[in-house]
């Protein structure tokens, strides 16, 4: 299986408005982007890429953003507790 690109966020920022969506990791932490997984020109492959993310790095802080905007986001420790 071939490993997915991965950008630092300043790279992904200089990259320019042509692809508007963007599929963030998160720090272990939480704390600050990370790793920028995808840029997508379009919400539903974006979608799909942030579904894939939250598949593929189970508890961590992942957001999806169309420029500034967040789209979807999830944050582990912001969920309600399992019953």
């Amino acid at each position: 299986m071939v490993d997915p690109k991965h950008m630092d966020v300043e790279e992904q920022r200089a990259a320019g408005a042509a692809l508007p969506y963007t599929v963030e990791l998160w720090d272990a932490a939480g704390e600050r982007p990370d790793l920028v997984l995808g840029q997508l020109r379009t919400a539903s492959l974006a979608f799909a890429c942030y579904y894939g993310a939250l598949r593929e790095y189970v508890g961590r802080r992942i957001m999806l953003r169309q420029g500034d905007h967040v789209v979807a986001a999830f944050n582990p420790s912001q969920e309600p507790p399992a019953r």
